[in-house]
């Protein structure tokens, strides 16, 4: 090995292979950035994988609600559950709208500030989804409203 030294960094040269010392360190540091990043990526999906399954916990909850409060094909409501179900899917709809736009605005900044967004984005597409199902459910209860007003059979 030959030390090939001037003014400024320092050259090695080895089996004719030449390398910047300060090239080296350049890349040692990349190397530490990559690992951090790997480890932070590992973290954020370990994270996005217990939520989802917090979701599908939510979801048997949800499933087991309806079944108490009657919703379920062939079930009707009584008029006054019918409504106060039906305000609450608005007031949800109304919360989750809420959540995505803050949401959008977290994933913003942190773009802005040069920060990793995957996590925000991860969170945001799951509010998405939550809304989607919340929109779902309050099209249902309307459907079933209007159903029942054109058969006659009137909730009130």
């Amino acid at each position: 090995m030959k030390d090939l030294s001037g003014p400024g960094a320092a050259i090695i040269c080895w089996r004719g292979w030449t390398i910047s010392l300060r090239q080296e360190i350049q890349v040692q540091g990349i190397q530490a950035i990559l690992d951090q990043t790997r480890r932070l990526i590992s973290a954020s999906r370990e994270a996005v994988t217990t939520t989802f399954k917090s979701l599908d916990h939510t979801g048997e909850l949800i499933s087991r609600s309806r079944k108490i409060l009657g919703i379920r094909e062939g079930n009707e409501l009584d008029g006054a559950l019918a409504l106060a179900t039906l305000r609450r899917a608005e007031d949800h709809i109304a919360e989750a709208e809420a959540h995505i736009r803050r949401q959008r605005e977290i994933v913003a900044d942190l773009e802005r500030d040069g920060h990793d967004t995957a996590l925000a984005k991860d969170l945001l597409e799951i509010f998405e989804g939550t809304l989607a199902n919340h929109i779902r459910l309050r099209d249902r209860l309307l459907e079933e409203t209007r159903r029942d007003d054109v058969s006659g059979n009137s909730r009130e």
